[in-house]
């Protein structure tokens, strides 16, 4: 007969980046998953700092077109310890900043982000879901749609 000695702990990420974009002229969102007993019980800190492609400039959000890397400083808060961990969440390449598109009328009255689709759907059943719509909702709409294999390819 084997015997095994228990060991007991956890072992999970702090963080796990799953995304990151521009929410503004300085706002950003980081997305990700992360261990609820490790956030319940260790108290971890989160810090975002804006790093310019450009060294000589003064540290801002890249809306002067310059480029940079938005980094996520994230460390394990129990009993004081700082165990850093650096992220790199956002990359923004130089002139990809464009002002308009935070500043401008967004180009939609509506935008339906739907759930994934999943099971048996009927493709003509779609198609006549989303002309109604567009027709209810005006012509500045906007549909995005993620087929999860649940649309036939009829």
């Amino acid at each position: 007969m084997l015997i095994f000695p228990l060991n007991y702990g956890i072992a999970a990420y702090l963080f796990i980046q799953m995304g990151a974009y521009r929410g503004g002229e300085n706002n950003f969102s980081v997305i990700g998953l992360a261990s609820k007993p490790l956030h319940v019980y260790g108290m971890p800190g989160f810090e975002c700092e804006w790093i310019p492609r450009d060294s000589t400039l003064r540290p801002g959000v890249g809306n002067d077109g310059s480029g940079g890397e938005l980094v996520l400083h994230a460390h394990h808060g129990a009993g004081g310890a700082r165990e850093l961990e650096r992220i790199v969440a956002l990359t923004e390449k130089e002139n990809a900043y464009n002002h308009i598109v935070y500043t401008a009328a967004p180009p939609f009255d509506y935008l339906y982000c739907g759930s994934s689709l999943y099971g048996n759907l009927s493709p003509q059943r779609m198609r006549e879901w989303m002309a109604y719509h567009a027709k209810f909702f005006g012509p500045r709409y906007h549909f995005v749609f993620h087929d999860a294999g649940g649309v036939h390819s009829e």
